[in-house]
């Protein structure tokens, strides 16, 4: 009898120590939650991402199998903060009036002032993010591949995709693809809203071919050069690696293009 007792306290007292252990690890996954603080700087809201760990995955061959990934396991051992939404046509507009950025195209008859400002290349987002800094004598700067997944995923594991249209970017019909007004898309459980929405943001980072250079780290200030590689990053519903976007056939070599029209921005502010 009194074994079946110290059994049963033995299987209580696991229990207990089970759902300590279970609670513990839902109060830390649920503490970016409380950490989030939301400014507003020259009519860009920006929210506080927290320190933590997080595993990316990128591609690096394609088949008729799928995609293959290497893992690349990244520590933010400082936080950050990153815009609320997507750069609008209305915020770009401050830094044209400036005489810095380039002037929007025709704001189409379904845009308004608070769509995305799209149609830019890497240059373009990169000006604005140093017009911003210059303005206020903070340091912003476009996101890196790492945060962007980390704040889209919440900081959580995911699955990557099996399989990516690789002609996506260039195909007319997602040329006049019509954008959403900020918000639309909504927010994640961070307070960071249009993540998964309809336009493809560009990243700081650099494309790189071989594995062993994927998986380097390269500090932020060497990655804002703007001579530091040809080809940048893109996320979003897919991840794209794409040109500058030179638009002189001159100089511009391989980089010759247009810009789709759903390539547009977010900041991240350095704290």
């Amino acid at each position: 009898m009194k074994m079946v007792k110290h059994i049963t306290l033995g299987i209580v007292i696991s229990l207990i120590i089970i759902g300590l252990d279970y609670t513990f690890r839902l109060s830390k996954n649920a503490e970016p939650q409380k950490l989030i603080t939301t400014s507003t700087i020259h009519n860009i809201e920006f929210v506080q991402i927290p320190t933590g760990e997080f595993t990316i995955f990128m591609p690096i061959t394609e088949s008729v199998v799928g995609l293959s990934y290497i893992e690349k396991d990244v520590t933010f051992t400082k936080p950050f903060a990153i815009s609320k939404y997507e750069i609008t046509r209305k915020q770009w507009q401050d830094c044209t009036d400036d005489g810095i950025c380039k002037n929007a195209k025709r704001q189409r008859s379904w845009q308004t002032p608070n769509h995305p400002m799209t149609n830019i290349s890497w240059q373009d987002a990169a000006t604005y993010a140093q017009w911003l800094s210059d303005k206020t004598g903070e340091n912003y700067r476009l996101p890196t591949e790492e945060e962007w997944l980390y704040v889209a995923h919440e900081g959580k594991p995911y699955t990557p995709k099996k399989f990516v249209d690789e002609d996506l970017l260039f195909k007319q019909d997602i040329r006049r693809e019509e954008t959403k007004s900020k918000g639309d898309f909504g927010a994640n459980n961070w307070g960071v809203h249009d993540m998964n929405g309809s336009t493809t943001e560009w990243t700081l980072s650099c494309w790189r071919a071989s594995k062993g250079k994927s998986l380097e780290y390269v500090d932020t200030a060497i990655l804002k050069d703007r001579r530091e590689c040809g080809i940048r990053i893109l996320q979003g519903n897919d991840r794209v690696h794409l040109p500058y976007f030179i638009k002189n056939p001159i100089g511009g070599g391989c980089s010759t293009g247009k810009v789709p029209s759903h390539v547009g921005m977010r900041l991240v502010k350095e704290l």
